[in-house]
């Protein structure tokens, strides 16, 4: 399924300008699909017109709780808030620039209570930029 627009408060609690997350799609509960459209209004994004690394991560990160959300029935009520608790093989090996389409595929390696360890591949135009393990907390 892809939710897009609106759809996205029911996945994640962020509002904008730290919403971080444009689409989502789902075929099954282990992996998904996002994408992040880089537009110079994001609070991320430099006045040079790249994105910083934290935007990154931060993209990353709502990706595992929209994820997360879908998986647990949450779409259309109160979504969870995450903590981001841990990055680790993080990777970037380019910062993308205003105009890029973001797309990321992340995937839950395995939950702990309201932990949830996943991976993050995150792409431009096919190639990868940035890759990282993360540990999300779920309140």
């Amino acid at each position: 399924m892809r939710i897009h627009g609106e759809g996205m408060k029911g996945l994640i609690p962020q509002r904008n300008p730290m919403i971080m997350v444009d689409e989502f799609e789902s075929e099954d509960n282990s992996m998904a699909q996002t994408i992040i459209n880089v537009r110079p209004d994001n609070m991320f994004v430099s006045q040079t017109g790249k994105m910083l690394v934290s935007g990154v991560i931060e993209h990353m990160k709502q990706s595992v709780l929209a994820l997360s959300a879908w998986n647990n029935g949450r779409l259309r009520t109160t979504p969870y808030i995450g903590y981001l608790c841990e990055v680790d093989n993080f990777v970037c090996r380019s910062q993308p620039k205003t105009g890029d389409r973001i797309e990321t595929t992340v995937g839950i390696r395995f939950s702990l209570g309201n932990s949830i360890h996943a991976h993050a591949i995150s792409s431009i135009d096919d190639e990868v930029f940035a890759e990282s393990d993360l540990v999300v907390i779920l309140k």
